[in-house]
């Protein structure tokens, strides 16, 4: 029995010795990463050095490619207007699955919503009347423009929607169902090229610098563009995919020497940096379109013409201006209407995580349902949003809107002052 005790206290303190051995031993230590590492510091986000270099950006060309994303948004809106005695409170949730692929021969777009609705309404200073209620929405958008030539594309798609809505007006209750479909063809000339994958391209030099290594070339830029832009392909080939993705990579780098697995985890942060939907290029559209109603909606087919102008410009590698101009001409209920709108956006990137959006909208109509019936109108729109990316699956968007309105019947001002939050729970490139 001593004889055990003596033993186990001797395995005791055996290995307590060889743990205060091992602590006391001086580990072999890089002298060169160690001092490359105090001369960087604690490796940090960076900006573009030269923002407004944007030749990369404009020479850029697509593979094949595509992306998708699944998410859930949640958004408080406190709404008011001369029109009311009291602001409006309003409560949205909605779903949204998004699936895109573009090349140099097709682009397609398929777009699922799903989107409940609920308010809180005060008597209107016209009626008196209290307009409280809630609506649930289902919308299917799809989209294929083929090309053609380089430059002209044959646009078709479909919408559709179901919805449900119920409102309650003094002491009664309405409750409206309805269907739409509405088939789409036309004409496009022109391109729009979404240039994310250059933007991280880019954003990968500027990192790569910061650690010290050479900047990317121009060549070098478009290639790792093109590897990003496959990125989630990846998953569906290899089974190890983010070292066959980033071992490619790393091929087409100019290291010099190998990269400390620390560098390495520092440089694929890239893969997690915001730059918002950047598109750069202009495009005309030609399109007609036919609305088929059922349920509360019933009734004849419309039939509509539009004609329009988007432009897409990157100003720098932070910053992105859009311009979009468009008429419609309408032909329903026997009487024809017209509208035309014109809008510009702002993009800027403001930081890793934080984007401002700013947009005007200028906006028309005339309508003329038959000889007794002409209403007309012109509105104003300004809206500013700024997004911010607590993770990169949670973005939290307060914002202000601002509309002016000048009708048949009065002049009136609404604004709103919202916060949204969405969800990601799926994103990916392919």
């Amino acid at each position: 029995m001593v004889t055990s005790l003596l033993t186990a206290r001797n395995c005791r303190a055996s290995w307590g010795l060889l743990l205060l051995i091992c602590f006391m031993v001086p580990q072999p230590v890089d002298a060169a990463n160690r001092t490359r590492e105090k001369a960087l510091g604690p490796p940090a986000p960076v900006g573009y050095a030269e923002p407004s270099d944007i030749g990369p950006l404009l020479d850029y060309r697509l593979p094949a490619w595509g992306w998708r994303t699944l998410d859930m948004g949640l958004q408080f809106r406190y709404d008011s207007s001369d029109r009311r005695q009291k602001a409006d409170h309003d409560l949205d949730l909605e779903s949204r699955w998004r699936h895109h692929f573009e090349s140099e021969n097709r682009t397609w777009d398929l777009d699922v919503r799903f989107s409940g609705h609920h308010r809180d309404g005060p008597p209107n200073n016209l009626t008196d009347s209290v307009r409280d209620g809630k609506a649930a929405r289902l919308v299917v958008a799809g989209s294929w423009d083929q090309f053609v030539t380089s430059d002209v594309a044959v646009r078709s798609g479909l919408w559709a929607s179901h919805a449900y809505s119920e409102s309650e007006v003094d002491d009664r209750t309405n409750i409206i169902r309805g269907s739409s479909l509405s088939p789409t063809l036309g004409l496009v000339w022109g391109r729009l090229r979404n240039v994310g994958p250059l933007l991280r391209a880019q954003r990968l030099s500027e990192r790569l610098v910061a650690l010290g290594r050479p900047a990317l070339s121009t060549e070098q830029v478009q290639a790792t563009a093109r590897l990003f832009a496959q990125h989630s392909g990846f998953a569906l080939v290899y089974d190890r995919a983010d070292k066959q993705f980033w071992g490619r990579v790393l091929d087409n780098l100019p290291l010099g020497e190998p990269l400390e697995p620390w560098e390495v985890m520092y440089l694929a942060e890239v893969l997690d940096e915001i730059y918002g939907n950047r598109l750069q290029g202009s495009q005309f559209n030609f399109e007609g379109r036919s609305w088929y109603n059922g349920g509360s909606y019933r009734g004849e087919p419309r039939y509509s013409s539009e004609l329009g102008w988007s432009v897409y410009h990157n100003t720098s590698l932070n910053t992105q201006l859009h311009f979009r101009g468009q008429i419609e001409r309408r032909w329903h209920f026997g009487g024809i209407e017209t509208a035309a709108s014109a809008s510009v956006n702002h993009l800027w990137n403001i930081a890793d995580r934080v984007m401002w959006t700013s947009s005007v909208l200028a906006l028309y109509y005339d309508s003329k349902t038959s000889e007794w019936i002409h209403d007309y109108g012109r509105q104003i729109t300004a809206s500013t949003q700024w997004d911010y990316y607590v993770e990169n699956t949670l973005v939290l968007s307060p914002g202000v809107e601002i509309q002016a309105r000048d009708t048949l019947n009065r002049d009136y001002v609404d604004w709103d002052v919202f916060v949204h939050l969405t969800w990601f729970f799926d994103r990916a490139l392919y």
